[in-house]
């Protein structure tokens, strides 16, 4: 099996916290980038999403320029997920 990251995004937590909800809104998305967003959970409060990276370094990046820009560190976190090979 092969592994992939990406960041997952607690939209609720930053909905709820207010910290980085402009950049999130403004920089996701609102920009091409939300069409590579995969989510996961949508509820009435926001979801869950995971922004895929090509690796663990990219995720990393993408996490801390988020957390830079105000989103909270709870709320954004990088995850290796499993992938099948057919």
């Amino acid at each position: 099996m092969a592994s992939r990251y990406v960041v997952e995004v607690n939209e609720c937590g930053i909905f709820a916290s207010r910290r980085g909800v402009d950049w999130w809104i403004d920089n996701v998305l609102l920009r091409p980038v939300a069409d590579r967003v995969t989510w996961t959970f949508l509820g009435p409060g926001g979801g869950v999403a995971q922004i895929p990276c090509a690796d663990k370094d990219e995720a990393t990046f993408v996490r801390d320029h988020m957390i830079e820009h105000g989103i909270h560190p709870n709320h954004a976190k990088v995850r290796r997920l499993a992938v099948a090979h057919a």
